[in-house]
């Protein structure tokens, strides 16, 4: 009897846990698809020199929000009580909740004050993007630790809803104002304040009676426990932020030009795109199973699942960077149209870079595995170390370019570390065979798209189909 009851429950809890990741999955498809709309419209609408000022304000907003989260939006999950007991409830805000957004509150006035010096004083080009892009650092500081108690409530569907309506309600209000009010960047910032004050402002207070905090509650252990866990991972996704983003800081230095800041912007950001459709689908679905293989039956059963999983990722990734040098200058010309084809080398590039590296990420997946964190945080900051020297050596001698090289040199030497320290017993490699394979059919899908002329057609869509079903047959084959 009792078993007959232990198995409904497991099997309830797997059906659960089911419908869950298809709505986290469908709200992901969906949230991606929010970008991939508005990324065409805007880059045609905003000019490469506003393109740039925002790149630049939200690049640098985002390592201020990595700072002030202090990394406790995990613990914010990790620390839940599932006792419903409702002294642990009140122990759990007054400690584990409340002291992160405190304590970012006030590292958020610090900034607005010496922003507001630094205006005064007249050091500031667009004090204005500034201000707006602060605007915003605190309800996407608070959003992430409201996001993760809902996913500790197990509330996928209203987690899910509301991350699909903040972005779809972002995009709608950017366009809006793009279309009839201001193509600026003043303008794409200001829609963005305001639903995200709405959005999160809404859902915080919305959260608030459920979260029972008191004085008597406090408990300085617990208080510690909880900044102690977060702040490796705060200075984890700070180097990591750092190391994607630095680049425009250092373009803004040495070339000082928001028009070529825009240009590189808007290759990054498609080639992000990319990156996102690929490389989160393979963190998905492999991460799970290579935890669960490594608890249960070792080492060697992960090297076995890496291996089966790099060759079909072999052949689909050189299978992707054909279509991006055989496609890539129609594909972003279709999208951005052709006043920004000057962005065409930067996306290319980082999307080659971005492939490389999702490839060496399967192959190097191990340290975490042994929760060695620390050394992939130090690993993560000597790579963002690298990206910097790289750029100030670099951006001078050839420009924007220099700039793109510098990430790729970073970020794929990072990998390479992953690998270099990974576990000998967790290192696995694809099999000869299959990379020859790969490169040959990426040699003759170029040869056929280049010996055809693609049959001298000049719309860009279809150039881009037609180089895709060469790619697709010698593929397929």
């Amino acid at each position: 009897m009792n078993s007959g009851k232990s198995g409904s429950m497991m099997a309830r809890k797997s059906s659960s846990l089911v419908s869950q990741v298809a709505m986290y999955a469908s709200s992901n498809v969906l949230v991606l698809a929010a970008g991939l709309l508005s990324f065409p419209i805007t880059t045609r609408l905003l000019s490469s020199e506003q393109f740039g000022l925002l790149t630049f304000w939200e690049s640098g907003m985002l390592v201020i929000i990595a700072i002030l989260k202090l990394g406790c939006s995990d613990g914010v999950m990790r620390f839940y009580p599932h006792s419903h007991d409702p002294l642990d409830s009140r122990r759990y805000v007054t400690n584990i909740v409340l002291p992160p957004i405190v304590l970012g509150i006030g590292g958020w006035l610090i900034c607005m004050v010496a922003a507001s010096i630094l205006a005064y004083c007249g050091y500031l080009d667009h004090p204005l993007l500034l201000f707006l892009a602060l605007g915003q650092v605190l309800p996407q500081v608070w959003g992430p630790f409201a996001f993760r108690i809902l996913q500790a409530r197990e509330l996928a569907a209203i987690n899910s809803t509301l991350s699909v309506i903040w972005r779809w309600a972002t995009v709608g209000a950017v366009l809006s104002t793009l279309f009839w009010l201001t193509k600026s960047a003043v303008g794409v910032l200001g829609a963005k304040l305001l639903v995200h004050w709405l959005v999160v402002g809404g859902l915080v207070i919305w959260l608030l009676p459920s979260l029972p905090f008191s004085t008597q509650a406090y408990d300085r252990q617990q208080v510690v426990a909880g900044l102690s866990y977060g702040l490796p991972l705060a200075l984890m996704e700070i180097s990591n932020i750092a190391l994607w983003y630095l680049d425009r800081l250092m373009m803004k230095w040495l070339l000082n030009d928001y028009a070529v800041i825009g240009i590189y912007g808007i290759g990054f950001a498609l080639a992000s795109y990319l990156d996102q459709l690929l490389t989160s689908a393979i963190a998905q679905s492999l991460t799970p199973v290579a935890i669960r293989l490594y608890a249960t039956e070792g080492a060697a059963a992960v090297r076995a699942l890496k291996r089966r999983v790099l060759r079909p990722i072999t052949y689909l990734i050189f299978a992707v960077g054909t279509g991006l040098i055989a496609g890539g200058t129609d594909f972003l010309t279709m999208l951005a149209s052709a006043d920004k084809v000057g962005a065409v080398p930067v996306f290319k590039w980082v999307g080659i870079f971005f492939l490389v590296r999702a490839w060496l990420n399967v192959a190097s997946e191990g340290l975490l595995l042994e929760k060695r964190s620390r050394v992939v945080f130090v690993l993560t900051l000597l790579a963002a170390l690298i990206n910097a020297l790289a750029n100030v050596i670099l951006i001078p001698l050839i420009g924007m370019m220099g700039a793109v090289y510098a990430t790729g040199i970073s970020m794929i030497g990072l990998q390479l570390l992953f690998f270099v320290y990974c576990p000998r017993d967790l290192k696995a490699l694809p099999d000869a065979v299959v990379v020859l394979r790969a490169l040959g059919g990426c040699l003759l899908s170029l040869t056929l798209v280049w010996s055809t002329g693609l049959f001298g057609l000049e719309n860009h869509l279809v150039r881009f189909l037609v180089a895709g079903l060469f790619i697709a047959l010698v593929f397929g084959m």
